[in-house]
C-alpha cells in the first residue's frame, strides 16, 4: 500500500502502470511509451501512432464512492482528473495540438459508506479539448487532506462521468 500523499511512489508506481497498459492494449490501442519518458517521467505518457498524438494515460483503481451524494455522478462511472493535470495540458496545448486522455478504469465489486459498486475493467478515452468542456467548478472536489501540501500534490480534481467519454475496450479481466 502507496501512502496516498507520497508523490513520487505514485509516480513510479504511474511508470510501471504505463509500461503495462502498452504491454497490455498498446497494439490494440496503436499505443506506445513517449520515447521522451526515458528523460522525465512528468512528460506525457504516450504516443498513438496511428492518429499521431500524444496520449496521457489515468488509471483509476479506487471508486469515487461519495460522488453521487456530493456532484450527483453515479459511483459506478465516476472517475477524476486532477486541476493541476488541467492546467498543464492547457500550457501543452496551446499551440493548437491536441491530446488523448485514456482512463483505464479497474476495480472490483466493492461497497464502502453504504455503497455499492460492480466490479469494471474498460478503458476510455476523450480529447483534451472535449474534456477540457466537461471540467465544471460545481464539480471541483477539494482534497482537504492536501490543503496544505508541500509534495507536489494535485489539492483538488474535478469528478467526471466516464459515460460521457469514448468506451475504447471493455470487459477487459480474464
Amino acid at each position: 500500500m502507496i501512502d496516498l500523499q507520497d508523490k513520487q511512489s505514485w509516480c513510479d508506481h504511474g511508470r510501471k502502470l504505463e509500461d503495462l497498459f502498452v504491454e497490455q492494449f498498446g497494439k490494440k490501442l496503436s499505443l506506445e511509451i513517449n520515447k521522451a519518458k526515458t528523460d522525465s517521467v512528468y512528460v506525457i505518457d504516450m504516443y498513438n501512432t496511428q492518429e499521431g498524438l500524444l496520449s496521457d494515460l489515468k488509471t483509476q483503481n479506487t471508486p469515487f464512492f461519495l460522488a453521487g451524494k456530493k456532484y450527483n455522478i453515479d459511483p459506478q462511472f465516476a472517475v477524476v482528473f486532477n486541476k493541476k493535470d488541467k492546467i498543464n495540458y492547457i500550457e501543452k496545448t496551446l499551440d493548437g495540438s491536441e491530446i488523448y486522455i485514456y482512463f483505464w478504469v479497474k476495480w472490483k465489486k466493492q461497497e464502502r459508506f453504504n455503497v455499492k459498486v460492480l466490479g469494471i475493467d474498460a478503458i476510455f478515452r476523450v480529447k483534451f479539448s472535449t474534456l477540457l468542456e466537461m471540467l465544471n467548478d460545481d464539480k471541483l472536489h477539494e482534497y482537504k487532506q492536501r490543503k496544505n501540501d508541500t509534495r507536489g500534490n494535485a489539492k483538488s480534481s474535478y469528478v467526471i462521468d466516464i459515460r460521457n467519454l469514448e468506451l475504447v475496450l471493455n470487459n477487459l479481466a480474464s
